[in-house]
C-alpha cells in the first residue's frame, strides 16, 4: 500500500497486518511509486479529485509509464460513470485508459456515481452550521450515491480475479440511493429533527466543473445498476443508513 505519510495512524494500523507492506509516496509524483511497484503484478489507482483534467492526463500517463516499466500487467482504476458525456474531466479518464491499453496494460475501469463522501466534504458543513445546502443540480434531477467502501470492495474483487479484466464496471448504490436535492433536504430534515433548506446555485466558472454539472443536471447519475452485487455478491450500502450514522452527533434530543 502507498501512503503520503507512513507515520499516520491509518498507515500504522495497516502496517500491523502481515500481508500489507507500507510504502511512502505520492500518486501525483509517479516516480515516488517505483519502489512500491517492484514485484507487483497488479495495481489499484485512484487519482485525487483536486486535479484538473489536464493534470489528470499528465499524472495518469506518468503512472501508466511507471506501471509498464515495473512489469505490472494489470491495473484497476477508479473512473466515473458516464465519462463519455462529462466534458473535459470525462475525456481525461478516457484518454488515460486508452493510453494504458495502448501500453499493453490490462485496464479495468471502475465507474461509480457520486461518492457518499462528496456530501460530507461539500454539504455537511453548511447543513450543520446553517441548516441549509446548495448545489447547481436544480430541483428535479436525481443523483445516485455510492459508498466508497463499495467502490473499494468492487475494486478488490477486480484486482484479485481475472473475471473482470479489461471490463468497464458501471457501479452505483441501490435504487433507494437515487434522490433529488429537495428529497435529500427532506431526508436530512427527518434525520436531524429540524428543517433543512435547499437552494440552487450556479456551478463554479471552471470549464471542467461546468461540464460535469451539465452532465449531472442532465440526469447523468440518475441511474442504478446491480453491478456491485454482481461483482461482490452483496448489495450496496444504504445512503439513509450512512447519513443517520454520520449525523448522529448532530441530532437534537427529543
Amino acid at each position: 500500500a502507498v501512503t503520503r505519510k507512513a507515520s499516520s495512524d491509518a498507515a500504522k494500523a495497516l502496517a500491523l497486518r502481515q500481508e500489507i507492506e507500507i510504502h511512502e509516496g505520492d500518486v501525483c509524483v509517479a516516480s515516488s511509486l517505483r519502489q512500491a511497484l517492484q514485484g507487483a503484478s497488479a495495481a489499484f489507482v485512484a487519482l485525487p479529485q483536486m486535479l484538473s483534467s489536464t493534470e489528470m492526463v499528465r499524472v495518469g500517463k506518468e503512472i501508466a509509464d511507471e506501471l509498464k516499466a515495473a512489469g505490472v500487467g494489470k491495473v484497476v482504476r477508479v473512473s466515473s460513470l458516464g465519462i463519455e458525456k462529462q466534458g473535459p474531466l470525462g475525456d481525461a479518464h478516457g484518454e488515460i485508459e486508452r493510453y494504458m491499453r495502448d501500453l499493453g496494460l490490462k485496464c479495468t475501469s471502475v465507474r461509480p456515481t457520486s461518492f457518499f463522501t462528496n456530501f460530507s466534504t461539500y454539504d455537511l458543513p453548511c447543513v450543520t452550521s446553517s441548516a441549509s445546502f446548495c448545489s447547481p443540480l436544480g430541483t428535479s434531477t436525481a443523483v445516485n450515491w455510492i459508498h466508497p467502501r463499495d467502490i473499494g470492495r468492487v475494486s478488490a474483487f477486480a484486482l484479485t480475479s481475472d473475471a473482470w479484466d479489461e471490463k468497464e464496471l458501471n457501479i452505483t448504490g441501490p435504487p433507494s440511493n437515487t434522490v433529488t436535492a429537495p428529497a435529500m433536504a427532506s431526508l436530512l430534515s427527518n434525520i436531524l429533527g429540524n428543517p433543512i433548506s435547499y437552494s440552487e446555485c450556479e456551478p463554479p466558472p471552471i470549464e471542467d466543473l461546468q461540464g460535469l454539472w451539465k452532465f449531472l443536471k442532465g440526469g447523468g447519475y440518475d441511474v442504478s445498476t446491480d453491478a456491485v452485487k454482481t461483482v461482490t455478491g452483496e448489495e450496496g450500502s444504504s445512503l439513509e443508513e450512512w447519513l443517520r450514522e454520520l449525523l448522529a452527533p448532530h441530532v437534537k434530543p427529543a
